[in-house]
C-alpha cells in the first residue's frame, strides 16, 4: 500500500525499483568515497597529525580490518532488522566520524575514528544491497545492479577529483567535511526514498558458513582479483606507457568513463546473453588486454579503457549470478558477508602484488611476474562461475 504524504496527507506511490537503485547507488557511491578518499588526501594530512605520509597504510589497513570483521558479524545479526533502519544508522555513524576527523589533530584518534568508519562502512555497503535485491524482481536484477556498480566508476571520475579540489583551495578538513555532509545527506534521502522492509515474522534459523554461501560471497573477490593486483601499478605502469608524463588525469578520467560505460551495457547484455556468456566475453578482453601489454603492442589509453571497462562487466556478471543464491531473509546479511570478502580480497591481491613485484622498477620486464599472474587469474572466473550452481543460503 503507498505511503501517505506526511505534508498532503495524500498517498504517493512507492518508489520503483528503479527509483530505489538509483538512491543505493548514491549511497555506494558515498560509501565508497568516504573509504577510498582518505589515501589521496593523506599526503596533505600527514603534516599535521606529525607523522610521515606512509602512514597511509595504518589508516587504510585499520578501515578494512574492522569492515571486514563487522561484514562477518552483521552476516549473522543483520537479517533480524529492517535493513533501511540499519542503513540510517550507519550513514548517519559514517557522516559523524568523517566530520570528526576534520576537527581532530591525533593520530590515534584518527585511527580511533576510521576503525570506526570501518565498522559501518562494511555494514552499509551489504545493508544497500539487501534493500535492492528486496525491492527488484529476478529480471531487473542485473540492470539494476549494473546502475550502482557503475557508482563506484564516478568515485574516480568525479568522487575523487572534487574532494582533492576542496582539499588544494580550502584545504583538507574542508575535504571532510564536503563526504560527510554526503553522508548525513544520504541518510536522509534512505529515510524517505527507501520503504521499509519488515524482518522475517518467524526468527530465521541460524545461520551457517556452507560451501555454497562462501563461494557465492566471494564471487566478486574472485572476479575483481586479476585486477586489483595490477592497481597498486597502475599509475606507474600508465606513465610508462604514456609519451606525456602529464597524461594520468586523463587517463585515469578515460578509465573510469569506460568502466561506467561497460557497467550499463552489461546490465542490458546479461539478460540477453546470460552471466556466465559474458564473464567469458570480459575475460577475453581482459586477457587479449594484459597479452598485448606484455607485448609492448598496446598505448596507455587503450590499455586502461579495456583494462577498466572488462574489469566492470566481470564484476555485473558475478553480482548478478551471487545476488540469485540469498534467499530473500538473508539478503542483508548475505551482502555485508559478501563486503567482507570484497575488503579481505582486495587486502590479499594488494600483499601478493607487493610480494610478486619484490622491490622491482617498474618497467614491462620488471613487473611480469605480476602481469602473468594477473592473466592467469583472470582465466579462472568461467570455471569458477561454473562451481555456483544455485541453491539458497
Amino acid at each position: 500500500m503507498a505511503a501517505p504524504n506526511p505534508s498532503t496527507g495524500q498517498h504517493r506511490p512507492p518508489p520503483s525499483a528503479r527509483g530505489i537503485a538509483v538512491v543505493v547507488a548514491a549511497i555506494q557511491f558515498t560509501n565508497a568515497l568516504e573509504y577510498m578518499a582518505v589515501s589521496p588526501l593523506f599526503r596533505r594530512m600527514a603534516p599535521d597529525f606529525g607523522v610521515p605520509d606512509s602512514y597511509a597504510g595504518y589508516v587504510t589497513g585499520v578501515y578494512t580490518l574492522t569492515a571486514i570483521l563487522s561484514g562477518l558479524a552483521a552476516y549473522f545479526r543483520l537479517n533480524r532488522h529492517d535493513p533501511r533502519r540499519t542503513l540510517i544508522v550507519t550513514l548517519s555513524t559514517l557522516a559523524a566520524t568523517t566530520l570528526a576527523i576534520a576537527e581532530t589533530h591525533s593520530f590515534a584518534w584518527l585511527l580511533v575514528l576510521r576503525a570506526l568508519a570501518g565498522i559501518a562502512g562494511g555494514i552499509t555497503m551489504g545493508c544497500g544491497l539487501g534493500v535492492l535485491l528486496a525491492c527488484a524482481s529476478a529480471a531487473e536484477r542485473p540492470r539494476l545492479l549494473a546502475t550502482v556498480i557503475a557508482s563506484f566508476s564516478l568515485v574516480s571520475i568525479v568522487g575523487i577529483p572534487m574532494v582533492l579540489h576542496t582539499a588544494e583551495r580550502v584545504g583538507w578538513p574542508a575535504a571532510f567535511r564536503l563526504i560527510a555532509a554526503c553522508c548525513a545527506g544520504c541518510a536522509l534521502v534512505a529515510a524517505t526514498r527507501i520503504p521499509a522492509i519488515a524482518p522475517p515474522a518467524v526468527r530465521p534459523r541460524a545461520l551457517d558458513l556452507d560451501a555454497g554461501t562462501v563461494l557465492h560471497a566471494a564471487a566478486n573477490a574472485v572476479s575483481q582479483l586479476p585486477s586489483l593486483l595490477i592497481v597498486p601499478v597502475l599509475a606507474p605502469l600508465l606513465a610508462l606507457l604514456s609519451a606525456d608524463p602529464g597524461s594520468l588525469p586523463r587517463l585515469f578520467f578515460a578509465g573510469g568513463v569506460a568502466g561506467f560505460v561497460a557497467s550499463h551495457a552489461a546490465g542490458r547484455l546479461a539478460r540477453r546473453l546470460g552471466e556466465r556468456r559474458l564473464a567469458w566475453l570480459a575475460t577475453a578482453g581482459m586477457v587479449i588486454d594484459i597479452a598485448l601489454l606484455m607485448g609492448d603492442a598496446i598505448g596507455a589509453q587503450g590499455f586502461m579503457i579495456v583494462f577498466m571497462a572488462s574489469t566492470y562487466v566481470r564484476l555485473v556478471a558475478t553480482s548478478s549470478v551471487s545476488a540469485a543464491f540469498p534467499a530473500p531473509e538473508r539478503r542483508a546479511g548475505f551482502g555485508a558477508l559478501q563486503t567482507a570478502a570484497t575488503h579481505l580480497g582486495t587486502t590479499v591481491a594488494f600483499a601478493l602484488s607487493a610480494w610478486l613485484l619484490g622491490g622491482r622498477t617498474v618497467t614491462l620486464a620488471g613487473i611480469a611476474p605480476l602481469l602473468w599472474a594477473s592473466l592467469i587469474g583472470s582465466l579462472a572466473l568461467p570455471a569458477y562461475l561454473r562451481l555456483l550452481r544455485g541453491g539458497h543460503a
